[in-house]
């Protein structure tokens, strides 16, 4: 199996997850009423945006931590084989787009709170 299967594994993995729990988290009832609510103005869904985003930087990091690992025992048990130095190399690449994403994400809570306020 290829890294660019798996990937799209997980992907697809994380779509259905998200398919499967949008109508418990998008449709939930707040059972104490609107008054009860975590969220009583604009900076609080700023905050819970922000909560997401460092949720989903440090996931990137890792995941692309694991990535570059990974590419690195690859890369050192290839043994001159040219297919396993390419495979490591995508690997790598792979990492890298992860980490651009990572670093993306702070640029979107910005853009949003942005145009939020």
């Amino acid at each position: 199996m290829n890294i660019k299967t798996t990937v799209n594994q997980i992907i697809f993995g994380f779509f259905i997850l998200a398919l499967i729990f949008s109508p418990l988290i998008l449709m939930a009832a707040d059972p104490y009423g609107p008054e009860d609510s975590p969220v009583k103005k604009m900076d609080d869904v700023i905050r819970i945006l922000n909560k997401i985003v460092g949720w989903t930087y440090t996931i990137f990091f890792v995941v692309a931590a694991f990535f570059i690992l990974y590419a690195a025992f690859t890369y050192l048990t290839a043994a001159e084989n040219a297919e396993n130095i390419q495979k490591a190399h995508k690997q790598i690449i792979y990492a890298v787009i992860a980490i651009i994403i990572a670093l993306l994400s702070f640029s979107f809570d910005v853009i949003i709170s942005n145009f939020l306020k």
